[in-house]
């Protein structure tokens, strides 16, 4: 576990909570989130590091099996993610997201290289977008989305 950080134990979250994994303790090829619906999680490339997971930023990634615990639809929701850029990624990857389909879109990703960190949501053809802000290289942010009705707020 990185230096400082203190791990919330999964019982002291909203049980509402769909999805909740602190990748600073996971170590295995598949783990089992901390939430109330024990979602499986497959690694595919991402290595451990002295900081939990190393990602590549162009395929490495960890995927949760399609569930309807986390099929947002158009209800309201919130979407966060700590993360820090180590390299150079190349097009738009996504740091973390929801992908169903064409009609269930929800991520928060860099635009390139340029550290530009926005939130991209397309349920049902209706398409938002917030910026969240920057992200450098070694410095851990911390990304959130709240949707709202009809708007997204990103910070």
């Amino acid at each position: 576990m990185p230096r400082n950080v203190k791990e919330i134990p999964s019982a002291a979250y909203d049980p509402a909570c769909v999805f909740y994994s602190f990748l600073g303790k996971r170590d295995g090829a598949t783990f089992i989130s901390d939430d109330a619906f024990g979602h499986t999680l497959t690694v595919t490339g991402a290595t451990w590091g002295i900081q939990g997971r190393t990602f590549d930023g162009v395929d490495d990634r960890i995927v949760i099996p399609n569930s309807s615990s986390l099929q947002f639809g158009t209800g309201d929701f919130s979407l966060t993610v700590w993360a820090t850029k180590g390299t150079q990624l190349t097009d738009y990857p996504c740091l973390i997201g929801r992908h169903d389909n064409a009609s269930e879109i929800i991520q928060i990703y860099e635009s390139g290289d340029t550290g530009i960190v926005s939130a991209y949501m397309n349920i049902g053809g209706v398409v938002k977008e917030a910026g969240l802000g920057t992200i450098s290289k070694n410095t851990f942010y911390h990304f959130a989305v709240v949707k709202t009705s009809d708007t997204l707020f990103g910070y």
